[in-house]
């Protein structure tokens, strides 16, 4: 079934009863109503910079036209109007994917609205206003180093530092060991045993 109308006729004398009494001919029409619709596949995915978001025209028969320009989508980072690039990637019967690129992204919610009748199915049914939203998480963790002081300045020559783990949302893991990390005293690497790690 690819949309439209759809008619069952049944001839007269389909069905017989015991007493001889037989059904009268029929017709059935069944009208597609259902609108077609945008979804989201995913987060979206990070590289080099750009953040992009696929998005799917999609109905349950089959699409008359869709069409996703930047006339058609307001995208937002942030609260912030942007431009981004969008791509026809799968063009199927009823199912086309668009992928929709956001240029120098580093970090705020994203928020996507396609319009209404961007879609239009065989039986002209529109889709709705679709909105999106995701926030990235691109920013990696980092260490940072601070507060170096002797252990005691008058009778040692041991220094301390506190290294920092810190990420913008939320830390799943850290470890620093002996094993996966460097202390040079110039140009000479500082031998393990004399490390004292403490958490």
């Amino acid at each position: 079934f690819t949309g439209g109308s759809l008619a069952i006729s049944i001839n007269e004398k389909a069905i017989y009863d015991k007493s001889g009494k037989y059904s009268e001919a029929k017709t059935y029409t069944f009208v597609d109503t259902i609108r077609p619709g945008w979804y989201m596949d995913g987060n979206g995915s990070y590289d080099s910079g750009n953040y992009t978001l696929t998005l799917e025209a999609r109905d349950d028969t089959a699409i008359q036209s869709a069409q996703l320009t930047t006339s058609d989508i307001t995208v937002t980072v942030a609260g912030n109007a942007v431009t981004p690039t969008i791509t026809l990637e799968t063009d199927g019967a009823a199912r086309k994917i668009y992928k929709v690129t956001i240029p120098n992204y580093t970090e705020g919610t994203i928020v996507a609205v396609v319009k209404e009748g961007t879609i239009i199915d065989t039986s002209g049914n529109q889709s709705k206003e679709a909105r999106f939203s995701v926030t990235p998480d691109v920013i990696p963790p980092k260490w940072r180093a601070e507060n170096a002081q002797y252990v005691s300045p008058t009778t040692s020559d041991d220094i301390t530092i506190d290294l920092i783990g810190y990420d913008n949302t939320a830390i799943a893991n850290a470890e620093l060991t002996k094993d996966n990390m460097v202390v040079k005293l110039g140009n000479d690497n500082v031998m393990l045993k004399n490390l004292e790690l403490t958490k």
